[in-house]
């Protein structure tokens, strides 16, 4: 009677010391920290993984403090404050970021996902967490953040934008420069095809409509120049460039372009224009001529009124 009870509680025994192993073996191939601490915030248990996140040797973690490894005292004290606030409290786990401080001086940006370590009455006992090493995340982002930032530095300096249209949901997106040359609010506005051609001069709207559809049935990039008009009556000069992209089946399916504001290009060229139709004209009026030698290739170059004084027509002759 006493042989099966005996039995079946080795057999018990068995399959909990094989459940330990395997949980011992998953902490410690686990690529994630893991890390107990008690109400004080003393380091109770922490896994291989964990050691090589701070790097320290195996062991050397236990019985130290969460906060020993911040970068500052100052974050130091915020943490202590933080755990005394769970302790007290005891909100609902939400996962945190944080910068700490290896054993070799290096910084490391980790990933905290933790939870509450209770007995079997539900007392608090403690914390548990686990810990990724979000470093390169960080470092990539931050490479991404100054990628853009020069971008959007250099866009507002030429004032060339670039947009994007899905084809298929009929999503466009401009970047900030696209915003400022078309004086919209990124968080107000939302661009669509229809509004971009409201914003076109009535007399350009057609030609650009026309080059846009053309560039994406005939799948060709198109340049144009254009002008937008505001509401006030103001008038922006743009030159638009754009191509389409085709999916394996030969449809369209996106297209991508850039705005580029030359308005102080043209008014700069109309007024150069004006100048020299006026100086042309007072010329005529005074019949008086000007002309230009140039020393090194002993080129001429004459006004028109110094052309009819030497009673030729203007441009008829190398001067």
């Amino acid at each position: 009677m006493t042989a099966k009870p005996c039995q079946a509680l080795e057999h018990q025994e068995s399959g909990l010391r094989q459940s330990l192993t395997r949980l011992e073996t998953l902490l410690n191939t686990l690529p994630h920290g893991v890390e107990e601490c008690d109400l004080n915030g003393l380091i109770t248990y922490s896994n291989p993984a964990h050691h090589r996140i701070l790097g320290f040797e195996p062991g050397q973690l236990v019985g130290q403090s969460i906060w020993d490894f911040e970068l500052t005292p100052e974050a130091s004290a915020a943490l202590r404050d933080h755990l005394a606030y769970l302790v007290r409290e005891q909100p609902e786990p939400t996962p945190f970021f944080t910068v700490n401080r290896t054993a070799d001086n290096r910084t490391v940006h980790l990933r905290v996902d933790w939870d509450y370590k209770r007995d079997g009455d539900g007392s608090l006992l403690g914390f548990i967490a686990v810990i990724t090493d979000v470093s390169e995340t960080s470092r990539n982002n931050a490479l991404l953040a100054q990628n853009e930032a020069r971008l959007a530095e250099s866009q507002r300096l030429s004032q060339i934008g670039n947009w994007e249209l899905d084809l298929v949901s009929g999503v466009l997106w401009w970047s900030n420069e696209v915003y400022r040359i078309f004086e919209l609010n990124p968080d107000e506005a939302q661009p669509s095809y229809d509004s971009f051609l409201a914003a076109v001069h009535p007399d350009d709207r057609d030609l650009v409509d026309q080059a846009y559809k053309e560039s994406v049935s005939q799948k060709t990039s198109y340049e144009l120049t254009h002008r937008l008009q505001f509401s006030d009556g103001r008038i922006k000069h743009v030159i638009e460039r754009g191509e389409t992209h085709c999916d394996k089946q030969g449809s369209p399916v996106r297209s991508v372009g850039s705005v580029q504001d030359i308005t102080k290009r043209v008014l700069a060229r109309e007024a150069l224009q004006k100048s020299e139709s006026m100086l042309a004209e007072a010329q005529r009026i005074a019949r008086c001529g000007s002309w230009e030698l140039d020393l090194t290739t002993g080129r001429a170059l004459w006004s028109d009124e110094e052309f009819r004084l030497l009673g030729y027509e203007p441009g008829s002759v190398s001067a």
